[in-house]
């Protein structure tokens, strides 16, 4: 996740973040052909994250990020950082989540929990703000 997060941040000329997006690519595919190393929700969402803002062509953007987010819900992965990432595109997210978009929103607790399952976040402290849940009062 660390080198797709560094791949995401990647500033400069157009060479620079070629680069970067070749590599952040390349990460990717090895991340989810490795039988050692499992893909987790902070390097799908630093995926996205590479891919929306390093590539020109939508259309290879919109389908590279389509199938990583179908294998990111089949996988368990699907956290608020890469719901934060899809929202990011917005003809998108709404594409992908169209099922769960009530008011114009989505909420996360709303979501399947098999898309969910296997993402261990930090501990939130308790009362803490979440990104896409509902407060209780």
């Amino acid at each position: 996740a660390a080198v797709l997060n560094a791949c995401a941040y990647t500033f400069g000329r157009s060479e620079e973040r070629e680069e970067a997006l070749k590599i952040g690519i390349e990460t990717y595919e090895e991340l989810q052909s490795s039988s050692e190393i499992e893909t987790n929700h902070v390097a799908y969402g630093s995926f996205f994250r590479v891919c929306r803002r390093l590539m020109d062509d939508d259309y290879r953007r919109d389908d590279l990020i389509s199938s990583a987010f179908r294998q990111c819900c089949s996988d368990g992965q699907l956290g608020e950082y890469v719901l934060r990432q899809l929202r990011a595109v917005p003809e998108l997210y709404v594409s992908l989540l169209q099922a769960y978009i009530i008011d114009g929103e989505v909420l996360y607790q709303d979501l399947p929990s098999s898309w969910k399952c296997n993402v261990k976040d930090r501990k939130r402290r308790k009362g803490e703000a979440q990104f896409g849940r509902r407060k209780n009062i």
